[in-house]
């Protein structure tokens, strides 16, 4: 790859380091890196995207050993999303951050072509260089945690019952973009708890709990209304009682909060979604937790 850095003015990267395609053992080591930044990623997140899209994952290297790293995911076409971008203590404030998020974006661009919507969460202070690189804030996504307690409750169905197409339909609608191949692979991964609400003969709310390096991780949660997501949580929590739970939430649903509170959940973390190109449609009223920070 050469070594001028395509929309990186002035920026070059030194001679000894390159970047290139990440390996499956270095998004490993990424995993390593995500779980001591105390994100608590889900227990084979990192592995499972690199099933789904290997070339999403980037490295920054120097001679054999990564120094940096990050995703650039494809959900479809014309759909994106950056994540998982770190960069190993020893190598920060050297300027070698900027050009790998840099190369990421433009790479991603590449892949998916200049009128591209791509998505990223970033944390706030990095803003500012974020909006440089052409992306906006649209809202931001909160993260809560707190102690599964709840009760089965009436009515929900094991989302294993449901006919995948039924669930997919529902998440492009919440999301805004047809991420199919990604979501039919996530609903069947290994320890993956669901629940579903099915009303008039429809699908309309869904909740999946993953376990993660610290408990589990709760999302995506899509409900029509806050009773009926406090139902989804009930299931999911009754199955996995005492266990410490994390979820990702927009600001922009003002009932997620609440529902949250009432559960003792606190928020721990407030990170920005940012787009560069077009905002998907998506249904934040309806989006009570987002499916992961790290690939959208």
């Amino acid at each position: 790859i050469g070594r001028a850095m395509t929309g990186v003015p002035d920026m070059t990267l030194p001679s000894d380091f390159e970047i290139g395609q990440m390996r499956l053992d270095e998004a490993e080591v990424l995993d390593l890196w995500a779980t001591a930044e105390g994100w608590n990623p889900g227990i084979g997140d990192l592995s499972f995207a690199f099933e789904i899209d290997p070339q999403a994952f980037i490295a920054l290297r120097r001679g054999d050993r990564m120094v940096g790293g990050g995703s650039i995911f494809r959900h479809n076409a014309s759909t994106g999303f950056m994540g998982l971008f770190i960069l190993h203590p020893d190598y920060r404030k050297r300027g070698l951050g900027s050009i790998l998020w840099h190369y990421r974006r433009d790479h991603l661009i590449e892949r998916l072509g200049a009128d591209a919507s791509i998505g990223m969460d970033g944390v706030l202070d990095m803003v500012p260089f974020y909006r440089k690189g052409g992306f906006r804030q649209h809202h931001l996504n909160i993260r809560y945690q707190g102690v599964a307690r709840g009760s089965a409750p009436a009515g929900c169905i094991d989302l294993a019952d449901l006919k995948t197409a039924q669930v997919l339909d529902l998440e492009h609608a919440c999301f805004g973009s047809d991420r199919a191949g990604f979501m039919a692979a996530w609903l069947c991964r290994p320890g993956m708890l669901g629940a579903g609400i099915v009303e008039a003969a429809r699908l309309s709310g869904f909740a999946i709990a993953r376990p993660a390096k610290t408990g589990y991780k709760i999302g995506p949660v899509y409900a029509s209304t806050p009773e009926q997501a406090a139902r989804l949580l009930d299931d999911l929590c009754s199955r996995i009682e005492g266990k410490q739970v994390q979820i990702d939430a927009p600001d922009a649903n003002p009932n997620a909060e609440a529902l949250f509170s009432a559960r003792g959940w606190v928020p721990v973390f407030r990170c920005a979604r940012l787009y560069l190109g077009a905002v998907p449609d998506a249904n934040l009223g309806a989006t009570f937790g987002v499916c992961s920070l790290e690939f959208g």
